[in-house]
């Protein structure tokens, strides 16, 4: 079990040292999830924070993570089954630098995009920062084992595509993306969810 959470941002907008310094602050509401390590990233577009709780690769695996060419950074929590042959797959195209299946997952992604969830099997989720085109890819596994919450401030469109297991969201100059492993740890102020309470009352 790891903990991580951060904010995203468009690059027409990048975040203050404030906004950073919230989220430095809300990291420690998932500081239980992880004791082995702790890790922060900061740039104009984004901030990661990552308390590590390693069982796996213990020496090599800090996370954020980067890529050797600093194409794109990622946290993670979770598990990968059977990474192994699909880092074997990947290491033509890839030097990896660890044995850990974080990177694997950052391999995968610089490989195949979006659709590296094809390749994927384990419960898991991520947060990948590509630096390339300042996009941002969450994702978590299909039952949700590994948790994954996020809120959106104004600025953030509903869904403007829909395909198979994507969701994809347009940013206006305001709009900020706050993620994290439990939803306490949003650093987002509480605010009544007119769209939410209508999903309720359907589903009683």
């Amino acid at each position: 079990m790891c903990g991580f959470l951060g904010i995203f941002a468009p690059p027409a907008n990048p975040l203050s040292p404030d906004e950073a310094a919230a989220d430095r602050l809300a990291s420690a509401k998932v500081s239980h999830r992880g004791n082995t390590s702790r890790g922060e990233n900061l740039s104009s577009s984004a901030a990661l924070f990552h308390y590590r709780l390693a069982f796996r690769d213990l020496s090599e695996g800090g996370q954020p993570m980067h890529d050797p060419k600093g194409r794109a950074s990622i946290i993670f929590n979770g598990e990968l089954y059977g990474y192994q042959a699909l880092r074997s797959r990947l290491s033509n195209a890839y030097e990896f630098s660890s044995r850990s299946d974080t990177e694997v997952i950052l391999a995968a992604y610089l490989e195949y995009g979006e659709d590296l969830l094809r390749h994927l099997d384990g419960e898991y989720a991520f947060v990948i920062q590509d630096h390339r085109d300042g996009k941002l890819v969450a994702a978590r596994d299909p039952f949700g084992v590994k948790p994954l919450f996020w809120s959106g401030t104004e600025g953030i469109s509903s869904p403007s595509a829909l395909r198979e297991y994507r969701q994809v969201y347009n940013f206006s100059l305001s709009g900020r993306l706050h993620f994290a492993s439990e939803m306490k740890a949003l650093s987002v102020p509480l605010r009544w969810d007119a769209r939410g309470l209508d999903r309720l009352q359907l589903s009683l």
